[in-house]
């Protein structure tokens, strides 16, 4: 548990974390006393011809230079084991870490263990809804003036800053989000990733931010959650989806596993002449012709060796292969002719495929048998059941589906991976185990504990 340390913290300022790093990259800019020769380095920057005199494209709000101020800082607390529950039977071989209290202070804690060890992150944060609960939860310790002299705006500007507690508004949530989205990039390792869960009210800025945060050519996908098994009928379009961002550390370093093949993906393969090689489903012979992609050695007629009939690709298509290539295929009884018209297609085994299916950026509900892995991605109906079963009460609100983390997490994290989540969006600990696969399962429930605040909690 967070406590609070009665040490003052050292005098920081915004974007010290920033210039700590540029500091590291760039100490020929430095002067031996820790000064940033800014003259030197704009002088570095037209040398590369960088224009940094007009403006650019950025995400601006109120309390930004304040958030960043958040991030830049030492934490001033200190973290109390709880040594009643840990000396619990069934809690001392555990080896997953929780803890209670503010989130930043719990990602500052992080950071002196974990920097750049986190594999995967998942967060479900507040959504700004105006009925989640969310308000601004600074108490700003301080006044406009020592704000002010701190971050380096004018009184006005801090009083205005200051004003942001207790609201909900687009600010104050930017506000509240940015110091721990900075955090959680330095925890992620270089292969690392993020899922973030939104909705509508704020997925806009959190594009924005994250864009600033991340990079934007660190964004990989905006996932789709069909939440809902059917619309509700009381709004003119029934909402029934939410939204996941997906942002990596390094998109020149990120891995994502595959999900687990499905019994469906692989009904469709058989095997009718009883093949030696085992089941095969029908592939398509023919490429797409169009953009100059149309190759001459590749248009010719394929003669059905029953028939005699000579059949040609499509219209405005070629066969993938070159008559030569085609001719050896044909002779290892990987082309198939079917249909009333006889039309050639090569044999696709199973035992060649990936044995794996990408994430899809539209996560649905789906009844399939999933014999070897999850069943489904689950719905908010699926989640309200499953913590109604753990805690006998409605402990959470709007709990995720334990089957949606293990869809994510079985992309983002691997065997060894350490997975952070700084919103307790899981509401189960999670435990990686390895197989044959990466086998990602709820096995440790989190104990009972009385209901606090979303962003209180922490768990790695």
């Amino acid at each position: 548990m967070i406590g609070q340390n009665l040490k003052d913290n050292e005098e920081k300022k915004p974007n010290s974390r920033e210039m700590n790093k540029l500091k590291d990259n760039f100490p020929q800019f430095f002067s031996k006393d820790g000064e940033f020769k800014m003259d030197a380095f704009k002088s570095f920057l037209s040398d590369e011809e960088i224009d940094i005199s007009k403006e650019g494209y950025e995400l601006k709000f109120l309390g930004k230079s304040y958030a960043k101020y958040q991030s830049s800082l030492e934490t001033e607390t200190y973290i109390s084991p709880d040594s009643k529950h840990n000396e619990k039977s069934e809690n001392k071989d555990s080896e997953n870490l929780y803890i209670v209290g503010d989130n930043i202070d719990a990602l500052k804690h992080l950071l002196s263990s974990y920097s750049g060890k986190i594999k995967c992150i998942y967060i479900d944060p507040p959504y700004n809804t105006g009925t989640d609960g969310f308000v601004y939860p600074d108490n700003f310790q301080f006044k406009a003036s020592e704000l002010s002299d701190k971050i380096g705006i004018t009184e006005e500007e801090a009083e205005r800053i200051l004003e942001l507690a207790g609201k909900s508004t687009h600010s104050a949530w930017l506000t509240f989000m940015y110091p721990r989205l900075t955090l959680a990039r330095d925890l992620l390792s270089d292969d690392g990733v993020i899922f973030i869960s939104i909705d509508d009210n704020e997925q806009a800025n959190l594009k924005l931010m994250c864009d600033e945060i991340f990079g934007e050519e660190n964004h990989i996908e905006n996932l789709i959650w069909k939440r809902r098994a059917t619309p509700p009928n009381d709004r003119i379009i029934g909402k029934n989806h939410e939204y996941i961002y997906l942002y990596s550390k390094n998109n020149e370093s990120y891995t994502l596993n595959l999900q687990r093949r499905t019994a469906q993906m692989n009904s469709n393969y058989k095997n009718p002449d009883n093949d030696p090689r085992g089941d095969w489903d029908y592939a398509d012979l023919s490429g797409n012709g169009k953009g100059g992609r149309l190759v001459e050695s590749c248009i010719y007629p394929i003669k059905d060796p029953i028939t005699g009939k000579n059949n040609m690709p499509p219209k405005n298509k070629c066969w993938l292969y070159n008559q030569d290539k085609m001719n050896q295929l044909m002779e290892d009884n990987r082309i198939v002719f079917r249909g009333k018209n006889r039309t050639p297609y090569q044999k696709k085994f199973l035992k060649d495929v990936r044995n794996g299916a990408t994430l899809p950026t539209i996560i649905e509900d789906i009844n399939v048998d999933y014999s070897i892995d999850i069943s489904e991605a689950g719905t908010s109906q699926n989640s309200a059941k499953e913590i109604k079963e753990l805690f006998d009460e409605d402990i959470f609100e709007f709990p995720k589906p334990v089957t949606l983390i293990d869809k994510l997490l079985t992309s983002g994290a691997n065997a060894t991976s350490i997975v952070l989540d700084f919103f307790s969006g899981f509401r189960v600990i999670i435990v990686i185990e390895a197989n044959s696969y990466v086998n990602i399962r709820s096995s440790r429930l989190l104990p009972k504990f009385k209901t606090q605040k979303i962003n209180s909690w922490c768990a790695a």
